[in-house]
């Protein structure tokens, strides 16, 4: 029997989505558009389901500029996490919690599950980078073609397909990635 699934114990991570990491693009604007839109998907249906959600941001670019068009009527209910690296766990960052006063400290203290949906631009890098160390501290992830892209300059480097097989978390979609943990 199939256990019930719910999104309490799924994290959503959704990653460098500023102006800065989306320009250039190389890609469509189709492409784009579906990126944003899956991205939305995903968060709103998070968002519906209680789990726990955060945009994480590249530190040195202003804070708090995670596109406006990810759940722009929905943003008090997503925590923010602004990192230093290129990989959320390896430095210390700046937490934003719903509720409360920011305060400075390590991405694992703030995750209260240990499996995640990750989202977001800079897959060859920072999204690669972030799956890699969370693995190796005991985190599940999923994602999803829809859910990542390159800017045009991580993807000359090494296209995110190639990296992202051997770590068996690519599924067909953000739908499938939740079903996943529960199979």
């Amino acid at each position: 029997m199939r256990k019930a699934c719910s999104m309490k114990d799924i994290s959503i991570i959704v990653m460098d989505m500023q102006p800065e990491f989306l320009d250039p693009w190389h890609h469509t604007e189709q492409k784009k558009e579906d990126l944003i839109n899956s991205i939305n998907g995903l968060v709103r249906y998070g968002i519906a389901h209680d789990s726990p959600i955060f945009f994480v941001e590249y530190g040195t670019i202003d804070p708090q500029r995670t596109i406006p068009l990810i759940a722009p009527d929905i943003r008090e209910k997503i925590s923010l996490f602004i990192k230093s690296g290129s990989d959320t766990f390896s430095n210390i960052g700046e937490y934003h919690p719903l509720q409360g006063i920011p305060q400075i400290l390590y991405f694992d203290e703030v995750l209260q599950t240990r499996k995640i949906i990750i989202a977001g631009v800079q897959a060859s890098k920072c999204i690669k980078d972030t799956i890699e160390k969370g693995i190796q501290r005991g985190y599940q992830f999923r994602t999803a073609p829809e859910l990542i892209s390159d800017n045009k300059e991580n993807a000359k480097k090494q296209p995110y397909p190639q990296v992202y097989g051997g770590l068996r978390i690519l599924v067909p979609t953000w739908k499938a990635a939740i079903e996943s943990f529960y199979q």
